[in-house]
């Protein structure tokens, strides 16, 4: 399953109902979560596949400071991931 998170709040939420194969996509404020300072930074990085929205990390000015460790897609990889996975739900 895929996991479109669009808030930090969310994400909590998300992270309890997830299993170990699902894919999370981070877009709109949840991509704070990618920076290393941030309370949930640890808890995202354990996690073996999540995504971040880049037009959302530029947007925000966060494109330098965001972990390297997550995967950084466009539009076309946002449409890519909706694809490759059976089913999605939006956070």
């Amino acid at each position: 399953m895929l996991h479109i998170v669009r808030s930090v709040d969310k994400l909590k939420l998300a992270l309890t109902y997830s299993q170990q194969q699902d894919h999370f996509l981070l877009t709109e404020d949840a991509v704070y979560v990618c920076l290393p300072n941030h309370e949930l930074f640890n808890q995202i990085s354990m996690i073996e596949r999540v995504s971040v929205l880049k037009p959302d990390l530029n947007s925000r000015g966060l494109q330098q400071l965001v972990s390297g460790s997550f995967i950084q897609v466009d539009f076309d990889g946002f449409v890519e991931l909706t694809v490759l996975n059976d089913k999605s739900v939006t956070w």
